[in-house]
Formats: structure tokens, sequence, C-alpha cells
């Protein structure tokens, strides 16, 4: 079976293509691209988080990758480091898209 994506886009317009398996771990994420609900985002399966540059997208991407490499031991997940210039706003993303 082939792998399904979905792609996030940032502020800056910069497309990130991730595994829909990783994107689901994100509450809203899961609520859009629930096919039981037609959302314009569904069909292209595609959202666009114009809220957020592309550094922040990208570590928050980071982060549902590596979470998801532990979700079985998330004890044994490796210190997360995080930029202290987009800490804010990577708080703001993840509340954003509860994860």
């Amino acid at each position: 079976q082939e792998e399904e994506y979905i792609v996030l886009v940032s502020k800056e317009n910069r497309r990130f293509y991730i595994s829909k398996t990783i994107g689901m771990q994100s509450e809203v994420l899961r609520a859009v691209f629930d096919r039981k609900v037609e959302y314009q985002e569904t069909l292209s399966n595609e959202i666009h988080l114009k809220q957020f540059r592309s550094v922040v997208v990208e570590k928050l991407i980071d982060y549902l990758y590596l979470a998801n490499n532990y979700k079985e031991n998330p004890k044994q997940m490796p210190k997360f480091n995080i930029d202290p210039s987009i800490l804010t706003e990577l708080l703001v993303a993840s509340d954003y898209l509860r994860v």
C-alpha cells in the first residue's frame, strides 16, 4: 500500500510534505483530514498554516517524527532541542495544532 502524504504550507508558502500517519498525531490535522468530512483541505491534502513561519513548521514536524519514533517508549525519547528564538512561536503552533 502506498504511503499517503499531507502538505503543510507555511507563512512563506513553503510546502512541507509529511506522512499522513505522522500528521495524525495532531488533533486538528486528524479532524481536518478525516475522510468522513469533506473540507477543502481534505480534497487537496493540504493545509495552510499562514500564521507560522517555515522554521516553526519545520521544527514542529521534526517533533512529530521524533515522537512517532518513540511512541512505544516515550521515556527513552532524547532531548528535543529548540532554538530559544522560536520557542514562543513553536508553543503557539503546537497549541494551535494540539500536538
